[in-house]
């Protein structure tokens, strides 16, 4: 225990670690007849929680490319994309938690969906006014705004 809190104190003695900049990740909003496509989480954090697909960019990716291969691993289908906004929030790594910055899209599906299972046991389409929690609490905030914009929820 005590190693940990100095091996994380160790971490941030870096003058570039201290600013705490946001790492990116993208996130895709699937839409189709009033409901929206969620995963099953696998793995830590938030196993066994529903989540929207996505994750970090890679070196040398755009938003749009990270998101098109996230959804390739993920679903295996290719998607077209429309920007959708920034939503803040935190995820972690082990015990150190950080800031992120997540990019979500409004994503059409190309093809028919082959879940890949390593990351997500299940899919999901739940009626977007049923859903009321999902992991992150980017995404939380990205529930929040779209169901903002459907009239009638």
């Amino acid at each position: 225990m005590i190693y940990d809190i100095l091996f994380e104190m160790k971490k941030c003695d870096c003058e570039l670690c201290k600013f705490e900049n946001p790492k990116t990740t993208v996130t895709a909003i699937i839409i189709k007849d009033g409901k929206i496509l969620v995963l099953k989480r696998n793995e830590n954090p938030f196993a066994g929680e529903w989540d929207f697909p996505g994750g970090y960019l890679q070196k040398d990716e755009t938003p749009e490319e990270a998101l098109k291969r996230e959804v390739k691993e993920e679903l295996g289908v290719g998607c077209d994309l429309k920007f959708l906004g920034y939503f803040t929030g935190t995820a972690s790594y082990h015990d150190y938690q950080f800031p992120i910055i997540n990019i979500a899209y409004y994503a059409n599906l190309v093809g028919e969906i082959k879940l890949n299972t390593g990351e997500n046991s299940e899919v999901f389409w739940i009626p977007i006014s049923e859903l009321d929690t999902v992991a992150f609490d980017s995404n939380q905030k990205i529930l929040k705004y779209i169901k903002k914009q459907i009239p009638g929820d």
